[in-house]
C-alpha cells in the first residue's frame, strides 16, 4: 500500500503542477505545449483508474481506509476533469480568436497575407462576345 500510496502523491504533484501552468496560461502560451499537457492530463486520467485498481487489488484493507482512498482518488479524477475543460476551453477560444490572416508560428513569427478583393467582370447578358468577340488571344 505503501506504493500505491507514492503514486497517488506523485500524481497529485503532475496533477497540481498542470494546474498552475494553466492558471498562468494566457494568449501567448504556445498552443503545441498546451496540446501536451492536455494529453499528459489524458495519460494522468488513465494513471489513476490503475492506481484505483491497485489499491482495491491489496488484501485485508479496511473499508474505512477504502473510504478514504475512493474519496481521494475521486477528487483526483475531479481534478483532472476540470483540467481537461479548461484547457480544451484554452485551445477552442484560441481558434476563434485567430483571424485566417495572420499564422503564428513557434517561433514568435507572423506571417501576413493580404489577399486582394475579387472583382469579378460584369455579364453583358451576350455571352457569345463576351467569351469570343473580346477575347484578343482568339481569332474570328
Amino acid at each position: 500500500m505503501d506504493k500505491e500510496n507514492r503514486l497517488k502523491s506523485t500524481l497529485e504533484g503532475k496533477i497540481s503542477r498542470i494546474e498552475m501552468f494553466i492558471e498562468s496560461a494566457n494568449e501567448e502560451t504556445d498552443s503545441v505545449e498546451i496540446k501536451v499537457k492536455l494529453r499528459t492530463v489524458i495519460a494522468l486520467q488513465k494513471n489513476a483508474e490503475e492506481l484505483c485498481n491497485n489499491y482495491y487489488a491489496i488484501p485485508n484493507v479496511k473499508d474505512a481506509e477504502l473510504t478514504a482512498i475512493d474519496e481521494d482518488l475521486h477528487l483526483l479524477e475531479v481534478r483532472l476533469e476540470s483540467l481537461e475543460v479548461r484547457i480544451e476551453t484554452i485551445l477552442n477560444s484560441s481558434k476563434k480568436s485567430s483571424s485566417g490572416a495572420v499564422m503564428k508560428t513557434n517561433d514568435n513569427f507572423e506571417i501576413k497575407t493580404k489577399i486582394p478583393p475579387l472583382v469579378l467582370p460584369e455579364f453583358s447578358g451576350k455571352y457569345e462576345k463576351n467569351l469570343v468577340h473580346l477575347n484578343s488571344n482568339l481569332t474570328i
